[in-house]
């Protein structure tokens, strides 16, 4: 089990990076472009630097065998399952097969934490 926790931490850790840097991405394409999305953008970026900041403490924490990295380990794999759904809610109501294998990795992370 101890090894499949830290490829879990590994892959939290991959996934903030990909968080930060949209989130990021979302912010200068804010700030250098005058659209009627940009609120829109800031929140999503806001949402993404949470979202990353829970990968990276998950990733943390499991790297380094703290108590808590059961509790963040099982966040980020509520976040996973979360953005998985999220298509389900918009129209046109589709799961793609990237989503299909976020809601696996967030389903085997609570099975792991």
């Amino acid at each position: 089990m101890r090894s499949l926790r830290n490829i879990y931490s590994w892959l939290f850790a991959f996934t903030s990076l990909i968080c930060l840097r949209i989130a990021f991405t979302f912010t200068l394409r804010t700030i250098s472009q005058e659209n009627t999305a940009g609120p829109y953008l800031l929140i999503g970026a806001a949402l993404l630097l949470v979202f990353g900041f829970a990968f990276a403490m998950a990733w943390w924490t499991v790297f380094k065998l703290k108590p808590s990295a059961r509790w963040w380990g099982i966040a980020a794999s509520l976040i996973n399952i979360q953005v998985s759904l999220f298509p389900l809610a918009v129209p046109p109501h589709s799961i793609d097969t990237g989503f299909l294998l976020i809601l696996g990795l967030g389903l085997g992370g609570l099975v792991v934490f």
